[in-house]
């Protein structure tokens, strides 16, 4: 083989390894988790202090807004997300009817830039899925015409349809990155209340 060949099968060896590292970097996204400071949140408190109680699904997610510093890390999140509403169990302001449809802002959101595709959440929050039903504790937001989900994942319960006893239920079962005493406590709480207490 002459240098010319050799010299051609390096420059497309490298450019094949580029476009598949590029390629892999924007198919799978980084995730980042956040940690976030706040309390956990009794049971009473949420069911008090929520606006909104609901049994929903989601619609959609509508729109990500992150805001980044000068070095392009993120400083503040959200998803915006569509769900439609199954069962009201509260409703401070009369202002929804089953059928409707809520947006409420989830403490994620995801993002491509030139590195790659990413996926940022606030600690034990993961992403409402397609197709599951929840319960939701909501309040309105000061700041966008939207929900807040009440304590990021402490206002978010997947109804229980494993057949399971809620006690040796899995973090995956529960969407949830780590189980903490006074969630599980919720969730059997929630469960009982609003899903028959399976």
């Amino acid at each position: 083989m002459n240098m010319k060949k050799i010299s051609s099968i390096i420059a497309l060896s490298l450019l094949a390894g580029i476009i598949c590292f590029v390629g892999y970097n924007q198919l799978n996204p980084q995730i980042l988790v956040a940690t976030a400071d706040y309390p956990t949140v009794p049971f009473e408190e949420l069911e008090e202090q929520s606006h909104v109680i609901v049994k929903a699904q989601l619609v959609d997610n509508l729109a990500d807004e992150v805001k980044f510093d000068k070095s392009k890390v993120p400083l503040d999140w959200r998803t915006f997300t569509s769900l439609k509403i199954i069962e009201i169990y509260k409703d401070v302001n009369g202002e929804f009817n089953e059928g409707d449809t809520v947006t409420v802002m989830e403490p994620f959101a995801s993002w491509r830039d030139a590195r790659g595709a990413y996926e940022i959440h606030r600690e034990h929050y993961l992403p409402i899925q397609k197709e599951k039903e929840y319960i939701f504790y909501l309040y309105k937001s000061n700041t966008f015409d939207a929900y807040e989900i009440h304590s990021h994942h402490q206002g978010k319960y997947i109804l229980n349809t494993t057949g399971k006893d809620i006690s040796v239920l899995k973090k995956e079962e529960l969407e949830v990155t780590d189980i903490e005493t006074q969630y599980l406590e919720n969730y059997k709480k929630v469960m009982a209340k609003y899903h028959n207490g399976k």
